[in-house]
């Protein structure tokens, strides 16, 4: 399966390997329409999401749009709101 990272999956400066040693470890997705989201631990430990989507310039491959730590606070949480 061939893999692009974006730019957007790097927003919370993730690097590519660490996203894709996460990936490998990953176990069965949430699906949401085209989007799935993976749960999985990176080679240091750190727990990430991952979103991947269809890449829409490469037929048949993934686009990962998104890595962001699973520790990091949800907006609204951070500022005290439920």
């Amino acid at each position: 399966m061939l893999i692009r990272i974006t730019r957007s999956a790097r927003k919370h400066r993730i690097g590519n390997a660490h996203i894709l040693a996460a990936l490998a470890s990953a176990s069965e997705p949430i699906i949401d329409g085209d989007a799935r989201t993976y749960i999985a631990t990176d080679d240091r430990g750190l727990e990430l999401a991952i979103v991947i989507v269809p890449d829409d310039r490469n037929e048949g491959s993934w686009a990962i749009i998104h890595a962001q730590p699973t520790h990091y606070p949800r907006k609204g949480q951070r500022d005290g709101e439920d």
